[in-house]
């Protein structure tokens, strides 16, 4: 399906100038992540110096989110959104950096290594002990990584209610830890993730090296 805007076809819509063998595609692709890059780059040269270090932005989940303080702080929510310079009104999203540099400037690297963390955090844990709960977080947290080029969707508003919705969920679900169900569950878990090699710990190669001698 090939997108219209107002001005004709989607690569005119945001002035694509790339390649045009197979324009079509890589117009989307363009838009919707090297575009979001040049916002990125245009934004910053205008010299932002609104640096709370507090977070607010970059983790909006917990603030805006779970805290509610825009309502009841009377905070503004969408604040970066005022400085933000984009190339054309058909792709206007800066990535998810951008409100990582209104926050903390320099020290941007903050909430990154906090993504980092929380990713590193989920896939120890399904390496060495893996439950629904925990699959059901790594599947949702870390393919968010790769949609940070568009915005910040691993921080944000809906995330923390995720979490603890699901963690009820499973919990009312599985009222005892040691159900067969659960056991079921945490060993079929545990075969797919010796299946794969960035799930599969030094457990299971030591298992399987073991199985190899035998």
């Amino acid at each position: 399906m090939r997108y219209v805007g107002n001005n004709g076809p989607y690569e005119g819509y945001i002035a694509y100038t790339g390649p045009q063998f197979g324009a079509e595609v890589l117009s989307v692709y363009y838009g919707y992540f090297p575009l979001s890059f040049n916002n990125l780059n245009l934004t910053l040269k205008t010299g932002i110096q609104a640096h709370d270090f507090w977070g607010l932005y970059s983790f909006r989940g917990f603030y805006f989110g779970f805290c509610q303080l825009d309502n009841l702080l009377g905070l503004d929510a969408d604040a970066p959104s005022a400085l933000r310079v984009y190339s054309t009104g058909a792709a206007t999203v800066n990535t998810g950096f951008y409100e990582y540099f209104y926050d903390y400037g320099v020290f941007c690297f903050i909430p990154i290594a906090a993504m980092i963390a929380i990713c590193w955090y989920l896939t120890k844990r399904m390496q060495k002990s893996p439950s629904l709960f925990l699959a059901t977080q790594y599947c949702c947290f870390v393919p968010l990584v790769f949609f940070e080029s568009f915005q910040n969707v691993f921080f944000g508003d809906i995330m923390l209610w995720e979490v603890i919705f699901m963690y009820i969920l499973l919990r009312l679900l599985f009222k005892r830890e040691d159900t067969e169900t659960e056991r079921k569950i945490r060993e079929k878990l545990a075969s797919v993730c010796s299946k794969l090699p960035f799930l599969k710990s030094k457990r299971h190669e030591v298992s399987s090296s073991n199985a190899v001698e035998m």
